[in-house]
């Protein structure tokens, strides 16, 4: 293995659509809490693999049932955020003065 590839570039072969192992790998992440950092990069290597916004959310989605919703709502901005979405930006946006007297 070169000092360059990643370990998950080289993991075994597989059957699977490149985009379908990069959502298993979300969806993995999902269900260990995983940092922001690793759902950077999951969700940067799903995006190029193939797999939309739309289907990382679907993984989210499937997953949710089986995780639990205290981890799908821990994991959910770390992938918006990962997709770029401003959550803070947008939780302004629904009450831009919450402190003010």
């Amino acid at each position: 293995m070169g000092g360059r590839e990643r370990a998950a570039d080289a993991l075994p072969h597989s059957d699977l659509e490149p985009s379908t192992r990069a959502l298993v790998r979300v969806a993995a992440l999902v269900a260990l809490d995983g940092p922001s950092s690793a759902f950077d990069g999951a969700v940067t290597s799903a995006l190029a693999a193939g797999a939309s916004a739309d289907d990382i959310v679907d993984a989210l989605m499937a997953v949710g049932p089986t995780v639990g919703s205290a981890l799908l709502v821990s994991a959910a901005p770390k992938v918006a955020m990962a997709l770029g979405y401003d959550v803070g930006a947008d939780l302004e946006l629904l009450d831009p003065e919450p402190y003010r007297t």
